[in-house]
């Protein structure tokens, strides 16, 4: 971990590089030549640990700390996020930490042509839809739903509550429906209807009255019965959510769903009428002391399955024919080229098994073929997926995975394949075996189509949640369920849509990329054809894409639900002829090359769609809708090139290539120097745009 800074010269002498040695010399018997290796300041990321799941922890990452509806953080506080875990976990400098806001000019465009949508009224509407009623917004309401009673007066026997009162207190909060029904039963599991029931945990907090509202909640949590009604009815997201209690996770408010279901139906009108049922995710967790030693965190789904058909040697043998692939996104398909989540795809159409989806890693961890399980029951033939990358399982700790540019495929330890990438879970295929009338020529369209679409921004910062088992370790086993500070950071700032990455000084730099020059960024550097080696560029139609969908959670439940996406306002189509010509910088008379009809024709349609729990604001939400529309149309030429020695290049910057009019943005920088070989800089460029018109149907972009 010693200091390392490189300076690079072509024709003056320039910083390229800060970082930390990772490989030295640790003895040389003769005399050879020296090799040392090394990572930039993100490598302080990667070693540094920390427990997002602690109290403290959770505070530090929960947006409602934050102005998050504020047009002046429209990107949900996620930049502020950001800081604060790099200074007060990463120990960085605030003054080293560059992270910008979202371009004037894109919130400016995004105003212009958003029609922001009054949620509370759409509420209301979906709710008369379905024919519900007794609705109540928010944690207020002028008058008491109809149905209720009055206020409920002090516990029967002079210290609980009966089932009855409880529904009644619940009623008054807001609670309807499946949500009323299961908001009796998680109280009795909590508190037993105790209203002063007080339980003070080991790590210094309190859970409060019936709910058993934990203090991290600040006033939230409290004795007085109402408003600890009103904070469980905002906590759980209006009774859609109850996964903050583990009571609710360990299923200990089933015995009290009966008797609850009674109590409901005797305070109002029958609970199956419909109403806000449990769903999963959401704020804070909710724990009490009495549940840590019942929390069962697996979280798996298929894991004690005995039908499985699982471990799987065949696809391992399948993976190693694609073993001499060069990575590549644009070419995924393509013989002799494949991406992370393609190179299994193709190894299972191999087998006459057809992939999930477009064989994205999302693809595989949503599909019903492909079953959860722990990590004692791996073996070879299973995958280790999370949103940002996979490998397939060869051994009890080994594996194999197409990595990244200049790595391709690689066959290591399963840590070190998936380091950097987040959390991971391992699957199992459990489908059928091949079918040997599949022709694994290609994928089919229909529903398979937004798959095809690589998923780029898929690591998405969720809401933080409270873990027991944080809380469990202490002294020599406090790091036991720690994890790389680089994880979080990566999610958050993919979440804003940003990219991150070490600036040369060994500043961090988080910035949103001007792909098409829409922005106004002018070229940075301006290459001639003797610096050109080998420069070309290729288009793939596997990124089309023709809609975009981004779903925030804009009614702040906590999570994406019909709601959110019947409001939506970030929706960008090829449909939309103006904004589709202004987002890429389509010159006028080119406008012909992106007739949305030609295109339909020739490519059929290709939606992709996300959801982003962490946006509130439906402005952002909207821009982000633009970013990622942006982003897929550049991908359609992500393209690798060889230049000569270029140490002023980096990843962020706009190229011009002179003498032939284009310019391109630079995704990736990778220096070659070497005394006997040769010094040359490989990069992988994207975006091509004409600055005079002489290339017709390219964006027009900015000198």
């Amino acid at each position: 971990m010693d200091r390392i800074v490189i300076f690079m010269k072509r024709i003056k002498w320039l910083q390229v590089f800060s970082g930390y040695l990772s490989q030295v010399p640790a003895l040389d018997l003769y005399p050879t030549t020296a090799r040392i290796g090394g990572m930039c300041t993100l490598k302080r990321l990667l070693y540094t640990y920390w427990d997002p799941g602690l109290p403290d922890s959770a505070n530090l990452l929960y947006q409602g700390s934050m102005d998050i509806k504020s047009l002046s953080t429209p990107d949900a506080g996620l930049g502020q996020m950001l800081i604060n875990l790099l200074v007060k976990v990463g120990n960085w400098n605030k003054k080293t930490i560059h992270i910008q806001q979202i371009p004037k000019a894109y919130l400016d465009f995004a105003r212009t042509h958003i029609d922001l949508i009054n949620v509370e009224e759409s509420e209301q509407q979906l709710l008369n839809a379905l024919g519900l009623s007794g609705f109540v917004a928010g944690n207020s309401y002028d008058s008491i739903p109809s149905g209720t009673g009055g206020p409920v007066g002090p516990p029967g026997n002079g210290k609980r509550y009966t089932m009855t009162q409880v529904a009644q207190i619940a009623r008054n909060a807001g609670f309807t429906g499946e949500g009323l029904v299961i908001a009796i039963a998680v109280c009795f599991a909590e508190s037993g209807g105790d209203p002063n029931a007080k339980l003070v945990n080991t790590n210094g907090s309190t859970d409060r009255g019936l709910w058993q509202i934990n203090s991290i909640h600040g006033s939230l949590s409290t004795f007085d019965v109402e408003g600890n009604a009103a904070a469980a009815y905002q906590i759980s997201g209006k009774g859609r959510n109850w996964s903050p209690w583990v009571a609710f996770q360990r299923g200990r408010h089933q015995q009290f769903m009966p008797g609850a279901r009674e109590a409901a139906a005797s305070t109002g009108k029958s609970s199956n009428t419909g109403g806000d049922g449990p769903q999963h995710g959401g704020p804070g967790q909710v724990v009490t002391e009495k549940d840590r030693d019942s929390v069962n965190n697996d979280s798996m789904t298929g894991n004690t399955d005995t039908n499985s058909t699982g471990p799987f040697p065949k696809l391992v043998e399948a993976v190693m024919t694609f073993s001499a692939d060069t990575y590549s996104q644009g070419r995924r398909w393509d013989e002799g080229y494949s991406d992370c989540s393609s190179i299994v795809g193709k190894a299972l159409k191999l087998m006459k098994i057809k992939p999930p989806g477009g064989s994205v890693t999302t693809d595989y961890m949503n599909s019903k073929d492909w079953k959860q399980i722990r990590p004692s029951q791996i073996g070879a033939g299973d995958i280790a997926v999370n949103a940002a990358h996979m490998i397939v399982v060869t051994g009890p700790d080994a594996g194999i995975g197409q990595q990244r540019p200049g790595r391709n495929v690689q066959q290591d330890t399963i840590e070190n394949l998936m380091m950097g990438t987040g959390p991971y879970n391992f699957y199992r295929y459990t489908g059928p075996e091949g079918d040997p009338n599949f022709e694994g020529s290609g994928l089919s369209a229909g529903g398979d189509i937004a798959g095809l679409a690589q998923a780029v921004f898929n690591i998405l910062y969720k809401t933080p949640q409270i873990k027991a088992e944080s809380q469990w370790f202490t002294g020599d086993k406090a790091l036991i369920n720690d994890e790389q500070l680089m994880s979080s950071v990566a999610s958050i700032t993919a979440a804003g849509l940003r990219s991150f990455q070490s600036a040369p000084n060994g500043d961090f730099v988080a910035f949103y990329p001007d792909y098409f020059g829409t922005q106004g960024t002018k070229a940075k550097l301006v290459l001639e054809d003797v610096e050109m080696i080998d420069v070309k560029i290729e288009a793939n139609d596997d990124a089309l894409t023709t809609h975009v969908y981004t779903i925030g959670d804009i009614d702040q439940t906590g999570q994406v639900n019909l709601l959110d996406w019947m409001n939506s306002s970030g929706v960008v189509t090829i449909d939309q002829k103006y904004l589709f010509q202004q987002l890429i910088n389509i010159s006028p008379a080119d406008a012909g090359y992106y007739d949305p009809q030609a295109i339909y024709k020739r490519f059929g349609a290709r939606p992709y769609r996300a959801e982003f729990p962490a946006i509130k604001n439906p402005i952002y939400e909207y821009f982000q809708a633009t970013q990622v529309f942006m982003k897929k149309w550049a991908e359609q030429y992500s393209t690798m090139v060889r230049l000569t020695f270029m140490p002023e290049l980096f990843p962020g910057m706009r190229i011009q290539l002179a003498n032939h009019g284009i310019q391109v943005y630079c995704e990736e920088v990778i220096h070659n120097f070497d005394y006997e070989n040769g010094f040359y800089t490989d990069a992988v460029i994207s975006s091509p745009s004409t600055t005079d018109g002489s290339f017709s149907g390219l964006p027009v972009g900015r000198a």
